[in-house]
């Protein structure tokens, strides 16, 4: 496939010798398959590119589905207590940091009470969280042996937290996989339509607690299809 031309010209008539052209012919050759290998590698950084994003999306939403189908958000440790916590916590500092992706450092001054600390919780390079430290002195000032403590433990953090998650809904796949066999199963060895209709309405009640469960065939000019 042509995809350009190599023109080279001189000023002197006969200058180039057939050994010219096949020189001349490699090297055009080579200049095709740079430009190729430059094409390619661009469209591979764009899939790469495009797959990352994908993948970060993927994360968010499991993370978020994650949280809401638990109920629970985070955790709290303070001096006095610690706690699980169902309602996100929602401030400036914790605002800009999950936009930035980036650690942020506010130290106490004049403008500021208090000392705080908010590590993005990173996974893939998706934020799915945030450690929210705040100093127990507010005149306290934070160094770099404890800011370097805090994005390692964030990193550690992401990843137990994303093995955990993975774990559960293995678990959760299973026992769904389960009991959906131990239904199959009942039904199969049911012999005539009645019984395996009952098997089947009585199986997912009991997997569905508290759920009504109707089975219908579809119905065309009043036959049973």
């Amino acid at each position: 496939q042509i995809i350009g031309a190599l023109d080279v010209q001189s000023t002197r008539p006969g200058a180039f010798t057939e050994d010219d052209a096949n020189t001349l012919g490699i090297l055009a050759d080579q200049i095709a398959i740079a430009i190729e290998n430059t094409r390619l590698f661009g469209q591979i950084q764009s899939t790469l590119t495009e797959v990352q994003s994908l993948y970060r999306q993927d994360i968010a939403t499991s993370w978020a589905k994650f949280a809401q189908d638990e109920g629970v958000v985070g955790y709290h440790k303070s001096l006095t207590e610690s706690k699980l916590i169902n309602q996100a916590v929602d401030t400036d500092e914790i605002r800009q940091t999950m936009n930035r992706g980036s650690i942020s450092v506010f130290n106490a001054d004049r403008q500021r009470t208090e000392s705080i600390l908010v590590v993005p919780v990173k996974l893939r390079g998706q934020v799915i969280g945030v450690l929210n430290i705040k100093a127990s002195k507010n005149e306290h000032q934070w160094s770099f042996d404890e800011i370097g403590l805090a994005e390692v433990i964030s990193e550690r953090l992401a990843l137990a937290l994303e093995n955990a998650r993975l774990l559960q809904d293995s678990q959760n796949r299973a026992a769904k996989e389960q009991a959906i066999s131990e239904i199959t199963t009942k039904i199969s060895g049911s012999i005539n339509m009645r019984n395996i209709l009952q098997t089947a309405v009585e199986e997912l009640g009991h997997a569905l607690p508290g759920s009504e469960v109707i089975i219908e065939f579809e119905q065309k000019n009043g036959n049973v299809e």
